[in-house]
Parts: structure tokens; sequence; C-alpha cells
């Protein structure tokens, strides 16, 4: 599964507009926040000039329903669209803190103060009223991130997570259906794939989440290496599809360190400095996208690189694969 997990990679976009800080593909076209700023990025690799400006410096949330992007940074939310552009949310209903996002069912839900979450008018993100404002409050912990899959809402907490569903009436249409007592270990340890959520929790574990139901996925080797782990709260958690089958990527920054989830087999795999090393490397990707008949990913330097079998290379640096065997 190394092998299949690790293709090599050749430059799709050359950019050096400035420090990755999220991807997201919106309508057949991927979009990326470079240093201050939104861009897209066509089939044929070619950066746009600014479509507007996006203030801050760390990682920041982005969600669509298909028309409408929707940027959250913890101080600023924007919203993005063909027709109207980048927008800043002045509505005075919605506090402008919101770090997360996330859509169902018409309505954008951002996370707000004190255990609080709202959701957007139908179709409009840029609408909001305290009516449609709701408390988390199985559980005193804050909500770190806003997640939607299959159909639930979940607010992920310091401590603990609750799962939501539509119904017919209400304001917000939404009511609690379960509550986990597992929380995330931040706003970005978390990504979905087909029918299933990973993310890492509040004890940095590992876990998958299908509908109500979570269960560990680590194992005591990967428990006793990520407990080593300086400031795990930076955890990102990055989900593709290569070759029919699906990848987990939990990468941990200031570790400098990442690993690979192979969901089919269970098996765990230490990604490799770039041109080889011993082992003691991370990913340079911060996000994954599939669009334009590619596997891309947004790398650290800012540049979008495609993914391939034919090549054995990692944009021009040696790429060592190594398969284990059965002992002779």
């Amino acid at each position: 599964h190394g092998l299949k997990q690790f293709p090599g990679a050749t430059l799709f976009s050359d950019n050096s507009v400035g420090d990755p800080r999220g991807m997201k593909v919106m309508g057949g076209v991927l979009y990326v926040i470079l240093s201050t700023n939104l861009y897209s990025i066509n089939s044929g690799g070619a950066i746009s000039s600014s479509l507007g400006q996006i203030t801050g410096t760390g990682k920041a949330v982005m969600e669509t329903d298909g028309v409408q992007l929707v940027i959250t940074t913890g101080s600023i939310i924007y919203v993005y669209t063909v027709s109207g552009g980048r927008v800043v949310v002045t509505d005075s209903d919605v506090e402008d803190t919101a770090k997360s996002s996330a859509y169902l069912d018409l309505a954008f839900y951002l996370d707000q103060d004190n255990g609080n979450f709202i959701a957007s008018a139908n179709n409009d993100a840029t609408s909001y009223s305290t009516d449609d404002k709701i408390e988390a409050e199985s559980s005193a912990d804050d909500i770190l991130r806003m997640f939607s899959h299959n159909q639930l809402l979940y607010a992920f907490g310091e401590s603990s997570t609750e799962i939501w569903y539509t119904v017919a009436t209400g304001r917000p249409p939404i009511t609690r259906q379960q509550v986990i007592e597992r929380g995330i270990i931040g706003r970005y340890a978390i990504d979905s794939i087909d029918d299933t959520i990973f993310f890492v929790d509040e004890f940095t574990r590992p876990n998958m989440m299908s509908g109500l139901q979570y269960e560990p996925i680590y194992t005591a080797a990967i428990a006793e290496e990520w407990a080593t782990y300086a400031s795990p709260g930076d955890c990102f958690v990055s989900a593709y599809n290569w070759n029919q089958e699906n990848f987990v990527e939990f990468t941990f920054p200031t570790a400098e360190r990442s690993w690979v989830y192979h969901v089919h087999s269970g098996q765990w795999t230490r990604r490799s400095a770039p041109g080889g090393g011993d082992g003691q490397g991370f990913s340079e990707a911060v996000g994954y996208a599939t669009v334009y008949g590619k596997l891309l990913s947004l790398n650290t330097n800012g540049d979008v690189v495609s993914y391939s079998d034919t090549v054995y290379r990692d944009q021009e640096v040696t790429t060592t694969r190594t398969k284990d065997t059965e002992v002779i």
C-alpha cells in the first residue's frame, strides 16, 4: 500500500505569491488562499489575479454550497461568488469571530462564542438572525469546529461532540440527535471522504466516525509516537482517493511528522522526507483536491502539484519507495 499512496508529483501551478492558507473546489474550479488574497487556478494551472483580500495569517476554513464560498478566519467572515465577487459579512446578528462553517440543507452554520452556533438565511451566507442562533448546551466546552456530513451537522467541541439533524419546523430547523464524549484536538484536525469522517480527538488519538458511530483507529505504536509530539493541536487532516482507494493524511507541522492511514486495510505508513531520508519527514501538502481530472495538492510553498503513477520523482527530487516482503 505504501507504493500506492505515494505517487510521483509534478508541478501543476507555480505560485510565488504567499503562504498557503486553504483550498476548495467550487463549481468545478479550484480556489486557493495564498497569503492575504483569494485566487482561482484554472485547468491549465494558471493562477488568476486576486479575487479579493483575506486578512490574517493562519489557515482559514473554506466551505461552499456550489455557488457561495464562505471563508472564516476567526476575525472576519467572507463570502465569494463568481457573480458578486468577494464581500465581507456585516450582519450584526452574527459574530465575525466565527472560526468555521458547515453547509447543510440550504444554510451555512457558523460557530459563535460561548458554545453557540448560528444558521444563515436559506441560500444567503451573508444574512443572519438571532432567531437562528442555538446553544450546544450538553457540555460546557466551546465549539472548535462545525462540520457537516451525510445530512448530519456536527459541532465538535474541546471534549464533546454534538450531532444534529434537520427537522421540518423550528429556527433553526434542526434538533440534537446525539452527544459523543469525544472532542477534537484542533480546528483543522478533521476531514471526510465517502461515508466517513476522520478526526484527531483531544487525547491525540485518531478516530473515524460514520453517522452516529465513532471508532478509534490508532494502534499502540501510533499512540506512543503521537504522545511525544509538541503542539499536537496544530494537526491537520487531509483525505484523498488514489486508484479507487481512500487514504487519510495526518500532519503535525510543529513536530514535522506525517502519517497516512490506508482505509481499506487499516494500515499506517509514515511519510519520508523528500529525497528519501530516514523516514523522519512530513508531507509538504496542506490539502488535497480532485478537480480537472487530477489529484492535486496545495503545498507549503504555495505551489499546486499533480500526482501520477508514471512519475517517479517528487518535483525533480528522487522519491524513495520501499516495499516490505516476507522473511526469506
